[in-house]
């Protein structure tokens, strides 16, 4: 939503207007909505859409391949496997229980 993270909001309207700006796919891509009859607005609220899919499916493709590059899970308490290693963490010292 428009309301939602400010930062990236801003970041997909400068990408947008860079492409807008440039002989790109982006340009075309908001040509042809604006011939299907939207406004500049509607049309650059599409481009930018497009963009945050075109942002997320690279994320997440390059997610899926570095997992692929890593070795299997849960072997010797790795970041992740949900097992915890204790044997390196220091011990608490034993407290002593005073009487009143």
């Amino acid at each position: 939503n428009r309301s939602g993270n400010r930062t990236l909001n801003r970041v997909l309207y400068t990408m947008a207007i860079t492409q807008i700006r440039a002989d790109t796919e982006g340009r075309a891509y908001y040509l042809r909505k604006r011939a299907e009859g939207k406004t500049g607005r509607e049309a650059l609220r599409c481009l930018k859409r497009r963009l945050s899919d075109l942002i997320y499916k690279t994320m997440h493709d390059d997610l899926a391949a570095a997992q692929q590059l890593q070795p299997a899970s849960g072997q010797d308490g790795e970041c992740g496997s949900g097992k915890r290693d204790t044997s390196s963490r220091p011990k608490p010292a034993a407290r002593q229980v005073r009487s009143p």
